[in-house]
């Protein structure tokens, strides 16, 4: 009766450090990124979040008629691409953020889709 009891407890044992194991692994993943690094990239959060409200602002100044030029358009957007492709560098993640963008912009400009883009 020992030896069976034992050997239950034998998978227990191996799924408790493998899952201990695999917690350890993510500790230290999330520890590897300093506070500096991590303040950095809040800066390019909050910069970003600057930048899509102004171009907000500048998308229905053009719908209304005040602006009569789309300069205003084309620069944030390429400040927020710019932004969003060194947030991404940053990160590691791969982007595609120019064509993401530009479906949002089609999408807040066409007054007619009700349609959110992915």
């Amino acid at each position: 009766m020992r030896v069976s009891n034992r050997r239950a407890w034998l998978p227990m044992t191996a799924v408790t450090a493998a899952l201990l194991s695999v917690l350890v692994f993510l500790y230290a993943k999330t520890q590897s990124h300093g506070e500096s690094h991590y303040f950095e990239e809040v800066a390019v959060l909050r910069h970003l979040k600057q930048l899509d409200a102004q171009w907000e602002l500048d998308v229905l100044k053009s719908k209304i008629g005040i602006n009569t030029h789309y300069d205003p358009l084309a620069d944030s957007l390429i400040e927020l691409s710019q932004l969003s492709e060194k947030l991404a560098a940053d990160v590691g993640t791969p982007t595609r953020t120019p064509e993401l963008l530009w479906r949002r912009a089609v999408w807040r400009c066409d007054g007619s889709s009700m349609k959110k883009p992915p």
